[in-house]
């Protein structure tokens, strides 16, 4: 008995459009779900622009409950400039919230101002993007999406970043190489970019500088200027010198410096002595900035610990001030540029002490108490970025920075 095959002309054609329904459904997902990121990524930067237009009004105020204000500044940013899936997003009035942030460590945001004036916006947007392909088949429902932001009305706080002021033209001095003894000159150019980056990168002893402090006796080596102290808000006193040196030191924040040259009450209380407190260790309260040998070894390095100084390998990172003098009294010092400087050495007085790590051809004994050897590590921006040191303590000079 033959058997006879069915024909099966035909079925791939059916096969192929069966599989063409299943590839077209699956692109077209696939599709949709890319465009449901690219929304996402539009929302979250919607919500950084409202929150950054809260933060504006937060900080233009002066009332002690901002909320009504600011949320009027973000719901009229947002019905107005701001686009997420092609239309302005959903903003809920009672979403935006007023905050507090702290920069840490560790840094933490809270919703409790009630004893505070907030000095944080949050603003969270929603958006319910619909998927084309996914809609013309019949494929899911609308996804509820919401991006949120937090800003911070910082301040830039002049704690820890202006503890000693060194004269400017030893840092151009230096960095151009025009003179080598000290000079009152006043207004110097700004440092050429091209010749700092050859400056810091030759060998430190190289580049050091030796500063005395501003009422040691003359005499002695040559030296490349004086440094100046700051004067401190409210007369703070020595506790407060040597408070905030110590904490520059150690890059915290505690103790408000306000711009000067003059220390409270400079013709009774000798600058030198109070740099002696701040910078000689008084265990267990006062750590001091240096680890400092035993006034018998004459060794005025400035080390980090008793391993380091075990070692011999003296330089304590500081954030100092080089500026130009602008008179006398308050904000007298015209800071022109901030940064690091690595103190290696610091002279107590001490007869025979001799700095181990001293400027090439410099000597390395004969300084007066007070005087401070060291190099630049880095200058910092004179203008105010993440990296600055921000707090938030009172200042007339704010920006706002996105967190969290």
């Amino acid at each position: 008995m033959m058997r006879f095959k069915q024909p099966r002309r035909g079925s791939t054609l059916v096969l192929v459009g069966i599989l063409l329904v299943v590839f077209v459904g699956v692109g077209a997902v696939a599709a949709d779900v890319g465009r449901f990121y690219v929304v996402t990524s539009e929302l979250q930067t919607a919500a950084d622009a409202a929150a950054l237009a809260g933060g504006l009004a937060l900080q233009k105020t002066t009332v002690l409950n901002p909320a009504a204000e600011v949320e009027d500044s973000v719901i009229s940013f947002v019905s107005k400039s701001t686009l997420a899936d092609g239309a302005a997003p959903t903003v809920v009035r009672d979403s935006i919230a007023m905050a507090y942030y702290n920069p840490g460590p560790p840094s933490t945001l809270t919703y409790d101002v009630s004893t505070r004036r907030p000095n944080a916006v949050v603003v969270p947007l929603s958006v319910a993007p619909r998927g084309l392909f996914s809609q013309l088949l019949g494929l899911g429902l609308p996804m509820n999406t919401t991006r949120r932001a937090a800003v911070w009305v910082a301040n830039l706080s002049i704690n820890c970043v202006r503890p000693w002021a060194f004269p400017y033209h030893v840092l151009y001095d230096a960095v151009n190489q025009s003179q080598a003894t000290p000079s009152p000159l006043v207004g110097a150019p700004n440092l050429d970019p091209v010749k700092f980056a050859s400056f810091v990168a030759a060998p430190p002893n190289t580049r050091m500088f030796v500063m005395t402090g501003p009422n040691n006796p003359t005499g002695g080596p040559v030296h490349d200027g004086n440094w100046e102290g700051y004067s401190f808000a409210g007369n703070a006193g020595i506790r407060g010198y040597q408070r905030a040196i110590e904490d520059c030191a150690n890059k915290q924040v505690a103790v408000n410096v306000a711009g000067g040259t003059t220390l409270p009450g400079a013709s009774g209380n000798n600058y030198v002595n109070w740099t002696t407190s701040a910078i000689e260790p008084n265990p267990p309260s006062y750590p001091g900035v240096c680890y400092l040998k035993p006034m018998g070894a004459n060794d005025a390095g400035c080390y980090k610990d008793a391993s380091s100084a075990a070692a011999g390998t003296p330089g304590v990172i500081i954030n100092a001030a080089w500026g130009d003098m602008a008179g006398t009294g308050a904000n007298a010092f015209n800071a022109r540029e901030v940064g690091e400087f690595v103190l290696t050495c610091y002279f107590r007085g001490n007869a025979g002490e001799s700095c181990p790590d001293q400027k090439a051809g410099s000597p390395q004994t004969g300084y007066s108490e007070g005087t401070m050897v060291g190099y630049v590590n880095g200058l910092a921006s004179k203008s105010i970025s993440p990296a600055t040191i921000l707090s938030n303590a009172p200042s007339n000079l704010q920006r706002l920075f996105l967190v969290r």
